[in-house]
């Protein structure tokens, strides 16, 4: 019996044995998963993207799968979530200085699956963790998808310094809200880890939908040039941008989203401007892209014409705006009355503006000063047509920036006038004075005597006898004088120490004392004298042979005669004029200047007219003659 039961379970035992090889006998390769490992993905300075792909799913599912590192190294994601597909891992480290090894692998029915082998070369720390963004740009309020390496458990988003409100958290991605509050186009994302404070970086930043200029061409311009914006978001769909430089808005000629041509406004100041964009959403400021291009002066000349006296600069780069440009000459300011981008008009003090040699200018455009000098040309110039004042033959002096003239002969007046007219240098203007009370006008002769001009005309035409008349210029009133002596017309007056002095045509030369209002003969000249000059100790007296005399003012009534230089034939003497110790001859159209001391002649210029003309005793040379006023600019 016992025999049986022993039989009995040897039958059993081989039967059991029979069904377990049957079984395992069933399993075959193809019935497990095929795993492969994918070339891994370095982050320069950041870490390694580990990369498997389950591509067969075999038939007893997979409880765990992952990566092994190196030799020992097992990294275990635990079970896959799917039949097949892509699975990754964030590796941090630590790497050494030569390739690392890696294998996929899936564990199925106890049994370990491994891929190829490949290897990467690690190249830093977890500084990147973050694999990208969806999308990849929005606004505040946006939901964002952030996806993540896979091994990161994150407690907190930052964008910039702005935390982000989480909605939902896995092991491989983050849905957060783009926060309120940040600032620019270009935003850094944050991670920030549970386990610690550490802060971890995206590798790209998320782009907002703010206007976002990446450059400007041209960097420097001027006012009212084309310029060109490029960027990102520039324009909102449907709707037209806006672009301002320190508050002024531009013209748009032409945009897209990446891209606004447009031209400089002129209204506002400064070389650096803020630039403000507003693509129809919203706006967004850049600084430091774009400079204006400094004003540059390229020539300057003196211009006069019957409505305008001054300086035309010319050059680049100049504003519009007659209010924002500056033109000074140490304490002198002149008035920009024109401007355009290519020149400037500006009025002021030409009389003192050719005073200085060299005549140093400081012009400033917009802000911006640049320095340029005046050129120095001797020559003639016309400043202004009198002819609607006085035309030929009358008298001519100045006080400070004012030229008195008048009383000469126009058609304006029937041919004979007693008009009397003042001409301001700063602005280029007339004034009407007082007008002569004399009852001829022609010929006229004038001096002048501290504050007051004295004037002698003949009483008819061709006369001997002249009336005599005083200006005072503070009261701007006339007072009648004793005549000049008759029996002589008077052919030049001058006023040295406060006294008169007129040279008769008979050779005669009569002082007259302002306080006794009379005339009486100071001496005779030597023959043929055809002007008369005089300082604070002598009077000067040139022949029309060209011989050059002095007379002391004191009581002795000798002349020393001077070795005088060559002078030209003087038998058609013009004018005859004097300005400190230099005397001026206008002969025929040729400029004489005479050094008093010595009598030694110089021709400075040949005049642009001919015929009659009154030359101003002043600091600077000016001539009335047909009714246009010129001056001549004297070198220095």
């Amino acid at each position: 019996m016992r025999r049986i039961n022993s039989l009995h379970w040897v039958f059993w035992l081989c039967l059991l044995g029979s069904i377990v090889a049957c079984r395992k006998e069933e399993l075959t390769p193809r019935d497990y998963p095929r795993v492969r490992t994918l070339p891994p993905q370095v982050i320069p300075d950041s870490g390694v993207v580990l990369r498997g792909e389950v591509f067969e799913p075999g038939g007893a599912g997979i409880t765990d799968h992952g990566f092994i590192v190196g030799e020992t190294g097992k990294i275990s994601l635990g079970p896959f979530s799917g039949p097949t597909g892509v699975f990754t891992y964030f590796y941090l480290g630590p790497f050494s200085s030569f390739p690392i090894s890696v294998m996929a692998y899936v564990v199925s029915a106890n049994r370990t699956v491994e891929g190829n082998q490949e290897s990467f070369l690690g190249q830093g720390g977890p500084l990147l963790p973050i694999l990208g963004f969806f999308p990849t740009a929005g606004v505040p309020g946006d939901t964002v998808l952030i996806q993540i390496a896979t091994n990161l458990r994150v407690g907190k988003v930052f964008f910039d310094q702005q935390e982000s409100k989480i909605i939902s958290a896995t092991r491989s991605e983050i849905r957060c809200i783009v926060p309120n509050g940040i600032r620019g186009s270009s935003v850094p994302v944050h991670l920030r880890l549970e386990s610690s404070q550490t802060l971890l970086t995206a590798a790209q930043p998320f782009r907002l939908f703010f206007p976002y200029v990446q450059g400007i061409s041209p960097a420097t311009a001027s006012f009212g040039d084309t310029l060109t914006l490029a960027g990102t978001f520039l324009a909102w769909p449907g709707a037209v941008p806006q672009v301002f430089f320190d508050g002024e808005p531009a013209t748009i000629l032409a945009y897209d989203t990446a891209m606004i041509r447009l031209i400089i406004p002129s209204a506002f100041t400064g070389d650096r401007p803020i630039i403000a964009i507003n693509n129809g959403r919203y706006q967004g400021t850049l600084e430091g892209l774009f400079r204006l291009n400094p004003p540059v002066i390229t020539d300057i000349s003196l211009s006069v014409t019957r409505d305008f006296s001054g300086l035309i600069i010319r050059g680049r780069n100049f504003h519009p705006d007659p209010q924002r440009n500056t033109v000074r000459q140490e304490e002198n300011i002149f008035s920009v009355v024109h401007v355009d981008r290519q020149s400037l008009s500006v009025s002021g003090s030409l009389y003192q503006a050719l005073q200085q040699q060299p005549r140093p200018l400081q012009v400033t455009v917009n802000g911006q000063m640049t320095k340029a000098v005046i050129p120095y040309q001797p020559s003639w110039v016309k400043i202004s047509n009198a002819e609607d004042r006085i035309a030929d033959g009358g008298v001519f002096f100045s006080v400070g920036d004012w030229l008195f003239m008048g009383l000469g002969t126009s058609e304006q007046c029937g041919g004979e006038c007693k008009t009397f007219s003042a001409y301001h240098l700063n602005t280029g203007t007339w004034r009407s004075l007082p007008p002569y009370p004399g009852r001829r006008s022609r010929g006229g002769k004038a001096m002048l005597i501290d504050n007051a001009a004295y004037v002698f005309t003949p009483t008819t035409s061709g006369s001997s006898t002249y009336e005599g008349w005083r200006y005072d210029f503070q009261n701007s009133s006339w007072q009648a004088l004793a005549d000049f002596p008759v029996g002589s017309s008077i052919q030049e007056i001058i006023s040295v120490q406060g006294r008169g002095y007129a040279l008769a045509e008979n050779g005669k030369i009569w002082v007259y004392n302002v306080t006794d209002d009379r005339w009486v003969i100071f001496r005779e000249t030597p023959a043929d004298i055809v002007a008369l000059f005089g300082d604070q100790d002598y009077l000067y007296v040139l022949s029309a042979r060209g011989e050059y005399f002095k007379g002391w003012l004191g009581p002795t009534q000798d002349w020393e005669r001077l070795p005088a230089g060559s002078y030209p034939t003087l038998d058609n003497i013009i004018a005859v004029g004097q300005s400190g110790q230099y005397g001026y001859l206008l002969v025929g159209q040729n400029l004489i200047r005479v050094y008093l001391p010595s009598g030694a002649p110089q021709l400075l210029s040949v005049s642009p007219f001919s015929g009659e003309a009154t030359i101003l005793r002043a600091e600077f040379f000016f001539a009335l003659n047909n009714g246009e006023l010129w001056w001549y600019q004297q070198p220095r």
